[in-house]
């Protein structure tokens, strides 16, 4: 299929075509690596939900001040800037990405459990490898590698054709190649872009399936494939005590969990 095709596609996706302002807004922060406390803090206050969601993790039981912390600022001093921008970002890309595929015969909690898992093995294995500053960028980058299918899935459901990945790996790309001419990656790399993704991070979801193709972003892309496919999880994860940047990594996974749980309910 044309590249135009695809990108005439994804440019229709109706809800998808345009991220939450504070999103948008937070994107912002995420491409600047100096970015000072008082302007996450100013996004953050706007958006109530955020706030709370921020205030939640500050008073877990994790970091043994509960119910001390009750401000973004004092949550900034806590965990650090980019602990929060990426705690926040996460939050508001929960109403955008937690939904079912049904091309993929996806239901939501099945693909944003494999999202945050990604997202939490990504900002493991990036400290571990010798890079902890940018284990929340990495983070970031497992959180969203796998935004194309939202992309395609309209498209799919539309054309009565289904496409279900082989679990656990959500390995479909092959499929899509013959049954569309390009796969997720592609149209994942297409969509971040149209939203303002950071160039390292729309990257990523470019080859996460095939990390070798770009080499100025390769330290990026690998750390991306390697939590999509690593059956290690389990062993990264418990084997031993994490390290303190590992832990902050983990918590934001696991609030982001308790978070969707509770959304469930709603």
């Amino acid at each position: 299929m044309p590249q135009y095709v695809l990108r005439d596609l994804v440019s229709t996706t109706g809800d998808l075509a345009a991220l939450p302002t504070t999103v948008v807004r937070l994107l912002d922060l995420l491409k600047d690596q100096t970015c000072a406390a008082d302007k996450v803090a100013q996004v953050l206050d706007q958006d109530g939900a955020m706030t709370a969601n921020v205030l939640k993790l500050s008073n877990s039981a994790f970091y043994g001040v509960r119910g001390t912390v009750g401000t973004t600022r004092q949550a900034l001093v806590l965990l650090g800037n980019r602990a929060v921008l990426t705690l926040a970002f996460a939050t508001g890309m929960v109403p955008v990405m937690r939904r079912n595929l049904t091309g993929y015969g996806i239901d939501r909690d099945r693909y944003w459990e494999h999202a945050l898992t990604s997202a939490m093995t990504a900002g493991v294995v990036m400290s571990e490898l010798g890079a902890p500053e940018r284990s929340c960028e990495a983070f970031t980058a497992g959180l969203v590698h796998d935004i194309g299918m939202l992309a395609l899935d309209s498209h799919l459901a539309t054309n009565g054709m289904k496409l279900v990945p082989a679990f656990p790996l959500f390995n479909v790309n092959e499929r899509e190649r013959e049954t569309l001419g390009f796969d997720h990656t592609d149209a994942g790399a297409l969509l971040a872009e149209n939203w303002g993704f950071p160039a390292p991070l729309a990257a990523a979801i470019r080859y996460h399936h095939r990390p070798g193709r770009r080499r100025t972003t390769r330290t990026w892309c690998w750390r991306s494939w390697w939590a999509t496919w690593s059956r290690r999880w389990p062993v990264i994860t418990c084997s031993r005590k994490p390290g303190p940047r590992n832990s902050i990594i983990l918590r934001l996974g696991a609030l982001m969990l308790i978070i969707c749980a509770c959304s469930s309910t709603r």
